[in-house]
């Protein structure tokens, strides 16, 4: 049995139609869940965040 001792926290999540539809897609090709793959790029993002300094990512985040 599994027992997580915090369970996770929800929060919501608006996304423009395009990026629905490309983590949709990468979703169904890649069989990982749509929570898991915005759960890894939210944790690369912040690393970025904590590594390079919140001016240069988010310029370099800005510039997509």
């Amino acid at each position: 049995m599994n027992i997580v001792a915090t369970p996770p926290r929800q929060f919501p999540l608006r996304l423009n139609a395009s990026l629905a539809d490309k983590l949709d897609r990468v979703s169904k090709e890649t069989q990982i869940p749509k929570t898991r793959i915005a759960t890894i790029g939210l944790e690369k993002f912040l690393a970025e965040l904590e590594t390079t300094g919140i001016r240069s990512a988010l310029r370099d985040a800005c510039e997509i």
